[in-house]
């Protein structure tokens, strides 16, 4: 954890939205946003099958507060969010400091609360 956030881990960061590069919004989903808060690239969007957030940094992974900062400003409350690691087959990185989280349907986890 940085110093700043051990300091104060709820501190408020600011969130300012910013254009996306041309180059990356052709293999992005309409209506998909970006955003920069501090040294992370954030973006998010609205899939059909749920809310989408990638947090990056230039030069290191984002921290955990980070994300969850970036989580919470951008996504709604209600929307249960995971970091998911696809089978080798599927994966992909595109980004080496790169972190993908993606909405956990509320029926599946209703439905699977015994396992969680």
């Amino acid at each position: 954890m940085s110093k700043a956030a051990l300091e104060n881990p709820d501190r408020k960061r600011e969130l300012r939205e910013v254009p996306i590069p041309q180059n990356v919004a052709q293999l992005l989903e309409p209506g998909s946003r970006a955003f920069k808060m501090g040294g992370c690239q954030i973006i998010v969007s609205r899939q059909r099958a749920g809310w989408h957030l990638s947090v990056s940094r230039p030069e290191r992974l984002p921290t955990w507060e980070e994300v969850r900062d970036a989580r919470y400003e951008l996504v709604p409350d209600e929307a249960t969010m995971a970091l998911l690691l696809p089978p080798r087959s599927e994966y992909v990185n595109v980004h080496d400091y790169c972190l993908q989280m993606y909405e956990i349907p509320g029926e599946y986890i209703e439905r699977h609360q015994d396992r969680l």
